[in-house]
């Protein structure tokens, strides 16, 4: 009895995590940038995921993800979208 509530306990855990909702916002091409030294270097997309904005930025195999956060009377929280 009690490993077939490990099973369940386990596969409820395992299981509710598997779904994100994501949106692109905006998104910035290379050429687009508006500093020079960055010009044509990568892009810059902006996505929300699961309500928190995003940032994604790169071309290729190098590419970075970040989330935006916005400061509120002093606290430091991430933005929603």
């Amino acid at each position: 009895m009690s490993k077939l509530l490990g099973i369940v306990v386990l596969g409820l855990l395992l299981s509710g995590n598997g779904h994100a909702e994501i949106k692109i916002l905006e998104q910035i091409g290379p050429a687009k940038l508006k500093t020079s030294l960055l010009k044509g270097a990568f892009s810059v997309t902006r996505i929300c995921s699961n309500g928190y904005e995003f940032l994604v930025t790169g071309r290729g195999d190098n590419t970075s993800v970040t989330q935006v956060f916005e400061n509120d009377n002093g606290k430091s929280l991430p933005k929603k979208c």
